[in-house]
C-alpha cells in the first residue's frame, strides 16, 4: 500500500517531510510536488488533476491519500473517480464547493505579489493564478456520499473558510471521522 501526500497552493511538497520522517522506512510513502506538473505550462484544475490521475493510477496496489487543501481536493475528486483504488482517504482544510469571492480576493491578492514570491515553489504568480481561476466552479457536495472509504476530515478551529466544508464532509460522507484542531488557522 502506497501512501501518498498532497500540499495545498502556496506550500511545497517539503512541507510533509517531519511527517514522513516520523513515518520512517516502515511505510511506503511519497510527497508529490504538484507544481512539478506546471512545467512551462499554461495549467488548469482538469490539466492538474489529469497528471494527479495518471500518476496514481500507475501506482500498483492501493493508495492512501493525504491532502491539505488543493491537494485534498485533488485526492477527492480522484477518490470519487477511482473508489476501487483508494483505501483512506485524509483531507484537511479542503473545499467541497469553491467560494468564489474567496478566490477572487485571493487572486487580487496574488496579482499584487511580486513574481519572486512564487519562484521558490517552481511556478509563476500567471500560473497559480490561471489555476485559481479554473477551480472557480468545482462543486463536489453531491457526490461525497459515494466516498465509501475510511475517511479522517480536519479543519482549525481559526480556519473559517473551511469550517463549513468540513461539516458538509463529515455529514455526506458515510464512513468519515472528524477532527477540529485547537487554535490551528489554515
Amino acid at each position: 500500500m502506497k501512501y501518498i501526500f498532497l500540499h495545498g497552493l502556496g506550500q511545497g511538497y517539503q512541507m510533509w517531510n517531519p511527517v514522513l520522517s516520523y513515518l520512517g522506512k516502515n511505510y511506503d510513502v511519497e510527497s508529490l510536488d504538484l507544481y512539478e506538473w506546471f512545467s512551462g505550462k499554461q495549467i488548469s484544475w482538469l490539466g492538474l488533476y489529469s497528471a494527479f490521475e495518471a500518476y496514481c493510477n500507475n501506482v500498483e496496489g492501493p493508495i492512501v491519500l493525504c491532502g491539505l487543501s488543493l491537494g485534498g481536493m485533488l485526492a477527492l475528486q480522484y477518490t470519487l473517480h477511482h473508489p476501487e483504488k483508494v483505501v483512506s482517504l485524509v483531507l484537511i482544510g479542503v473545499q467541497v464547493t469553491m467560494p468564489k469571492l474567496l478566490l477572487k480576493i485571493q487572486n487580487i491578492i496574488f496579482s499584487c505579489m511580486p513574481n519572486s514570491a512564487f519562484k521558490s515553489l517552481g511556478v509563476s504568480k500567471k500560473q497559480i493564478i490561471t489555476l485559481t481561476k479554473s477551480m472557480m466552479n468545482l462543486d463536489f457536495c453531491d457526490e461525497l456520499e459515494k466516498i465509501r472509504c475510511r475517511t479522517l476530515a480536519i479543519v482549525g478551529t481559526k480556519d473559517k473558510a473551511n469550517k463549513k466544508a468540513f461539516l458538509c464532509i463529515r455529514e455526506k460522507i458515510q464512513n468519515c471521522a472528524g477532527c477540529i484542531i485547537p487554535v490551528a488557522g489554515h
